[in-house]
């Protein structure tokens, strides 16, 4: 894909040609077999709350139910889960550090008819893993994830896939959510000659607002993209997020980040990443099983 967008002007925006950069393998078939068995059906769907990233995954989840013809209806607080099949929304949610996909487990595992877990990474949370039964299927984004979930004696079924990211499609995006995200963009373009400058240059850093999961030194002219373009992760939400997330990026030449989701969509854009692993190996474990032999351009700093 080809947005033509540059962070100054955005006359180009509507503009797009060619496709993103993705192998065949990076779409994990044996996820997508998975769901097949489920086209046709009623399911509860529970959407990862969070930025851009999130948006991202959950949008590509969208489109993927769209194609294998899966009927879905976001799950409230107040559902009943009770003999039902439950899809939990995939991204970095099964960690220390953020509770949705666990709460969701520890609400439906038990009562579900069968609940299935989107591409996650998977630390830490070892009661939950021990106690989860036959009816959980896990898919596991990076290999120490899978390796994690075996490890702790769990009855739930690990699987390897990769990030939902890779099942984006940009043209449906744009048909989706073109004005909105636009509009999104125009917001966020820079308005202080130092961030031309640097927009201008072409070599962005986007690391996160908050320390959190790292020491690492923020450089003064970051910007916290997933932050930004923050729409939500419902359907009709979403699509705007990622498609702001995807044009943005589309007029970077070179970037530096400690978020994975953002060297994955530069990954398939073809453009040249650096990608800060953090305490958790998040980063570093998801770029070793999806980024390293596909995209040279790529690179880890650990």
């Amino acid at each position: 894909m080809k947005t033509g967008v540059r962070h100054h002007d955005l006359d180009d925006a509507g503009r797009t040609n060619g496709a993103l950069n993705v192998s065949a393998h990076l779409r994990s078939p044996e996820l997508v077999e998975r769901l097949r068995a489920l086209s046709g059906r009623r399911v509860l769907f529970h959407p990862l709350p969070g930025g851009a990233g999130d948006s991202l995954r959950q949008a590509a989840t969208y489109q993927l139910f769209a194609d294998l013809d899966i009927d879905f209806r976001i799950l409230s607080d107040t559902d009943d889960v009770s003999g039902e099949t439950l899809i939990i929304g995939g991204g970095g949610n099964l960690v220390p550090a953020f509770s949705s996909v666990r709460k969701t487990l520890l609400r439906a595992a038990d009562a579900a008819r069968e609940v299935i877990v989107l591409p996650q990474t998977v630390r830490g949370n070892e009661d939950l893993l021990e106690r989860l039964g036959p009816s959980v299927e896990i898919f596991c984004r990076d290999a120490e994830s899978y390796l994690h979930v075996l490890e702790h004696r769990s009855r739930a079924h690990a699987r390897l896939a990769h990030d939902m990211s890779f099942f984006i499609d940009v043209e449906r995006l744009r048909a989706a959510a073109g004005p909105a995200a636009e509009a999104l963009l125009a917001k966020h373009a820079p308005d202080r000659p130092f961030a031309r400058m640097m927009a201008d240059s072409g070599h962005r850093f986007f690391f996160r607002k908050t320390r959190g999961r790292t020491k690492r030194i923020r450089p003064k002219s970051s910007v916290d993209i997933s932050l930004a373009f923050k729409t939500g992760t419902k359907p009709g939400e979403a699509e705007v997020g990622a498609l702001a997330l995807l044009m943005y990026l589309d007029g970077v030449q070179e970037l530096h980040t400690e978020r994975l989701h953002v060297a994955i969509v530069g990954a398939m854009l073809d453009k040249r990443v650096y990608l800060y692993d953090d305490p958790l190996r998040i980063a570093g474990s998801a770029y070793r099983h999806s980024l390293h032999a596909d995209y040279p351009k790529v690179q880890l700093i650990e």
